[in-house]
């Protein structure tokens, strides 16, 4: 199984979760799982070309991420934009983004998930504050990139 790693502080060193699995908390004997840090004490999370290696535990990283971030906390995140080939060409990627993936924690405070899902994914709320989407860079045989992006930038801050 593929381990994930997260940081011990602001700027530490990175360890592995106690479990594969994130959001768990307050487990028997005082075990706990997820981000190792209090409710709303982060002010900045950055995650460049990470996230689009989560598989299952995405939803319940995306809690967490929202859990600890302070109120008005900034999430930036830089994956691959689908269908270029930086998103479908790795075989190590297992999530694919496209900028209305990060509609699905969006908006404030009820429409948080696309209109056509019955039941809402993430506790997350999050207000898209930036989208930019990165050229190809030149040179570079376009294969499938729509208007030559191959990389979608967001910047989300935490509503609480």
């Amino acid at each position: 199984p593929v381990t994930h790693f997260v940081p011990t502080a602001p700027g530490g060193d990175a360890i592995a979760p106690p479990s594969p699995f994130w959001g768990d908390r307050g487990l028997p004997g005082g075990a706990m799982r997820g981000l190792p840090f209090e409710d709303s004490s982060i002010k900045s999370i950055v995650s460049h070309h990470c996230f689009e290696h989560i598989g299952e535990g995405f939803v319940p990283l995306m809690d967490e991420v929202y859990r600890v971030l302070e109120p008005g906390g900034i999430l930036r995140v830089i994956t691959p934009l689908f269908p270029s080939r930086n998103a479908v060409e790795d075989p190590d990627h297992v999530r694919y983004f496209m900028p209305q993936t990060w509609d699905t924690c969006c908006g404030f405070p009820d429409n948080h998930w696309h209109e056509g899902f019955a039941t809402p994914y993430t506790k997350a709320r999050f207000e898209k504050l930036a989208e930019d989407h990165t050229a190809v860079a030149e040179g570079t045989t376009p294969w499938y990139e729509k208007e030559g992006a191959r990389e979608i930038r967001v910047a989300l801050k935490a509503r609480k």
